[in-house]
């Protein structure tokens, strides 16, 4: 039996990708198939001439970024969940997403604490997955009228005040080339808002 999803990719991409899900890539020499963004980004910094990235010489630090990259996976899934549906949030959902944020910002703003990046006190894909993730969760700024329409408020809305370190710790990041360069003026609305 074909899923509904399974249709609209050919038998090779599914047989290297079971799910069907994209973003899905295609690793090494005998094409093998991986899936799931941390996943790829896994792969690329093991191939990449980086050690500091994935802690390549220190299996401990590596283990240690794995537990934030699942962290991340956790908060993310919830955050798609409520941001592809923002004039359908039920009261329900938005708490479930409430609560994911203060989890996951709450551990993140433990360890901003303790050392300069995320897992460590090294630029790591940690620090990249947090900030994509993170930098699109703020666009729920963009649906603040549909938002109190619900007699509901920014979940992100007293964060800067609650967690100061995780909010500069993605500015900062924005603002490094190696982020600036991909991710143009993404935050700059962002920015642009808290100026005021």
């Amino acid at each position: 039996m074909q899923s509904e999803r399974g249709k609209f990719f050919n038998d090779e991409f599914l047989e290297a990708h079971p799910f069907g899900t994209v973003p899905a890539a295609f690793v090494g020499d005998n094409k093998v198939g991986v899936f799931e963004s941390n996943s790829i980004m896994r792969s690329v910094a093991r191939l990449g001439v980086s050690d500091s990235l994935y802690g390549k010489n220190d299996p401990s630090l590596s283990s240690r970024i794995d537990s934030f990259l699942d962290a991340n996976l956790v908060f993310s899934r919830e955050a798609q969940v409520y941001m592809l549906n923002y004039e359908g949030v039920s009261r329900e959902g938005y708490e479930r997403m409430t609560a994911a944020y203060e989890f996951y910002l709450e551990g993140l703003e433990k360890s901003l604490s303790l050392s300069s990046f995320i897992a460590g006190d090294q630029l790591s894909i940690v620090d990249i997955s947090f900030a994509c993730e993170f930098a699109q969760f703020l666009r729920e700024g963009h649906y603040e009228e549909i938002i109190k329409d619900k007699q509901l408020e920014l979940i992100t809305k007293q964060g800067p005040n609650d967690y100061p370190k995780v909010f500069k710790h993605l500015i900062t990041l924005s603002e490094r080339e190696e982020f600036s360069s991909v991710m143009g003026t993404y935050l700059d609305w962002y920015k642009g808002s808290k100026a005021e």
